[in-house]
C-alpha cells in the first residue's frame, strides 16, 4: 500500500523518493507477522492534492496469504506485504522488491483509513542514521537497515517530528 513501494507495493514508488529503507535479507520474520487489515479488504488509495486535499489515485485490494497479505493494484500488479506492529495502530510494511532484497514503509492506522509516511534517507541526519542502523547503500541514494527495531526506532521518532502522511487508504 505508497513509493517505490506503491509498484512493489506502497512505500517508495508512487511518490518517487530519493532514497528507499531496504535490507538484502527480510527484517521481519513470519513469527513476528501482525495482521491490521481484514482479510479480503478493499481501499482506495489517495495522494496529496495540488490544492492541498486529497485526490484518488488508485484502487487496491488485499487477502492474507500465510504471515503476510497479498496486495492488488488496480492494474492488476501484485506484491506481498508483512506487517510488525511498532506502536499502538502503527506497523511496519515489509515488501520484497523486484532486483532482490526487501523495502520498508511506515504505516498509521485507524479503524476506516490507513495513513501512510514516505519516509527515506534523506530524512534522517547522519547521526539519526547511525543511531538507527541505516547505512548508505553504495551507489544509490537508498538506506540499508540493520534491525528491525532499528527500522523502528527512526520511524517513530519521524512520527514525532510532526511528519504529513503522503498517503491515504479509505478501507471499504
Amino acid at each position: 500500500m505508497g513509493g517505490r513501494f506503491h509498484k512493489v507495493g506502497a512505500v517508495c514508488i508512487a511518490l518517487g523518493l530519493s532514497g528507499c529503507l531496504v535490507s538484502q535479507d527480510p527484517l521481519i520474520a513470519p513469527s513476528e507477522a501482525a495482521f491490521p487489515l481484514p482479510d479480503r479488504m478493499t481501499a482506495e488509495r489517495f495522494k496529496p492534492g495540488e490544492s492541498g486535499g486529497w485526490e484518488h489515485d488508485t484502487n487496491e485490494s488485499a487477502y492474507r496469504a500465510g504471515s503476510s497479505y497479498i496486495v492488488t493494484h488496480e492494474d492488476g500488479d501484485e506484491m506481498e506485504l508483512t506487517f510488525e506492529r511498532i506502536a499502538p495502530n502503527t506497523f511496519i510494511a515489509q515488501t520484497k522488491s523486484k532486483d532482490s532484497g526487501y523495502m520498508y514503509g511506515l504505516l498509521v492506522f485507524e479503524p476506516d483509513r490507513i495513513y501512510e509516511y514516505a519516509v527515506d534517507c534523506a530524512d534522517f541526519t547522519a547521526e539519526e542514521a547511525q543511531r538507527y542502523g541505516l547505512v548508505a547503500v553504495n551507489d544509490s541514494d537508498d538506506c540499508a537497515a540493520s534491525s528491525a527495531q532499528g527500522l523502528a526506532d527512526g520511524y517513530l521518532a519521524q512520527l514525532k517530528k510532526g511528519r504529513k502522511p503522503s498517503g491515504l487508504y479509505v478501507l471499504r
